[in-house]
């Protein structure tokens, strides 16, 4: 398990729970290329939530925003 110390002995100075929308997002992105539509809005979707409770958006929204719109498409 990854805790915030051991992010922290490696270097990263965000809390690992900053991790989970980028995590979420990947999957998503994953299970969209294997054409698994379900899953990829499942993971999509908790990433879009993610991203707004931590209000990282800008960092990310380009890109996934093009995959919702892929799925959508």
């Amino acid at each position: 398990m990854i805790t915030d110390e051991r992010a922290l002995e490696a270097g990263l100075t965000s809390p690992v729970s900053a991790l989970y929308p980028s995590l979420q997002l990947n999957l998503g992105e994953v299970y969209r290329s294997l054409g698994d539509v379900d899953r990829a809005r499942h993971h999509l979707g908790r990433g879009l939530a993610s991203v707004a409770a931590s209000r990282t958006m800008a960092t990310a929204t380009w890109f996934w925003m093009g995959s919702i719109d892929r799925l959508n498409g």
